[in-house]
């Protein structure tokens, strides 16, 4: 359930995006396109963080937190998917766990043509384009060879046409006889990133809890990286989240961590620490129904703040997704800029008051023009499962 767009449910259920969580996994990093976005988005918080000091007004600040977490939610409720390659037999295991997640929300995933798996051709074959076999000759990770490896998923519905695959998960292909629990949790997992969901243990409560060295020295990252991946979610993403109800360690989005990964404090209770679980929870698919209500509950698909209530009777915080709600954000921010440089162009007799207006509207401006540059350069970044246990 990384932070470049939007609302998506932190599943507790992140339902937002933020290209600086989400990653991949068997010691490769997502390098593209994420870096360059990083960066960016980076710019943009500095940015928003001087705004904030030159007194520009909270509530255009959290407008412009809101464009950049643009919706990731699909759209269309019908969901297309292909596969690249696999067998039937792995290509029913898929999308018989995959199809759990549309018994509680108002989606589906169409997979099947006649009968038969939808086959890949190109980058417009489906919106989730799925790969079984790293070992495939053909050039298939053009824009992204880094991510060849590993168990992957890019996030939401989020402009992915240089892309030919969108889900990774070769090491289901290895580990379904062997090792069905670790698969059945990828799957289910990937396709949890694929529906814009984030990663539940970068909520606050396992803040301080995880062995980043540990964790490097196992996938071969950077101590820094790991941070990105398994790391808190900072508070000026939380805005951005919806929830539903506290954490939940029972999450499928959650990792299923090796033990040297998470810390102990004598005296302590690690709160992150769980068995190996391979099935969605309650708050799951409570997430899931609030990211993709019945459609007869609302006016038009995710529009408008909605809420929602789990299974044991949580509520259900979720932000607008809609395209429409993402414009209104833009033009109250543009308002909000117009008003700023109106009080600018005014002189008074305090010196001092006329420069903060002249500061304030500036340091605006520059939020708005790092916005467009962040807008003009998005693209995916993914989610991810943790490595595959070794053979």
């Amino acid at each position: 359930m990384s932070q470049l767009r939007v609302t998506y449910l932190l599943t507790s259920l992140a339902i937002v995006l933020m290209p600086q969580y989400a990653a991949a996994h068997d010691g490769f990093t997502a390098r593209d396109p994420s870096q360059k976005i990083e960066k960016q988005v980076g710019s943009l918080r500095e940015k928003m963080a001087t705004a904030q000091a030159a007194g520009v007004p909270a509530e255009a600040l959290q407008s412009a937190r809101f464009v950049y977490l643009a919706g990731v939610a699909w759209r269309n409720l019908a969901i297309t998917v292909c596969f690249w390659n696999g067998s039937k037999a792995t290509q029913d295991l898929v999308m018989k766990l995959a199809n759990e997640w549309t018994q509680y929300g108002a989606i589906t995933f169409s997979a099947k043509t006649n009968g038969s798996y939808n086959v890949c051709q190109d980058a417009s074959s489906a919106n989730i384009r799925v790969s079984l076999d790293d070992g495939d000759t053909r050039d298939l990770y053009v824009n992204q060879e880094d991510n060849r490896k590993g168990n992957w998923s890019y996030l939401g519905n989020v402009d992915l046409s240089t892309y030919l695959v969108t889900l990774n998960l070769p090491d289901v292909v290895r580990l379904r006889t062997r090792d069905p629990g670790w698969t059945h949790h990828a799957i289910r997992h990937e396709f949890g990133h694929a529906l814009g969901l984030e990663h539940e243990h970068q909520r606050a409560e396992c803040a301080g809890w995880f062995n980043f060295d540990e964790i490097a020295k196992d996938t071969g990252w950077t101590v820094d990286y790991a941070k990105t991946q398994i790391g808190t979610f900072p508070d000026s993403d939380l805005a951005g989240l919806g929830t539903v109800g506290g954490y939940d360690k029972n999450s499928i989005m959650q990792y299923n961590f090796a033990k040297n990964w998470l810390l102990t404090k004598p005296g302590e209770t690690n709160p992150c620490i769980r068995p190996d679980i391979e099935d969605l929870s309650d708050k799951d698919k409570a997430g899931i129904r609030a990211l993709y209500p019945p459609v007869e509950a609302m006016p038009g698909p995710h529009a408008g703040l909605r809420s929602a209530k789990g299974k044991e009777g949580e509520p259900v915080q979720s932000r607008p997704t809609s395209p429409e709600d993402i414009a209104k954000e833009r033009e109250k921010l543009n308002q909000i800029q117009a008003t700023l440089q109106a009080k600018a162009l005014q002189r008074s007799g305090d010196a001092e008051a006329n420069a903060k207006a002249v500061h304030a509207a500036a340091a605006l401006q520059d939020v708005i023009t790092s916005l467009d540059q962040v807008e003009s350069m998005m693209r995916p970044t993914t989610g991810s499962t943790p490595p595959a246990p070794n053979p």
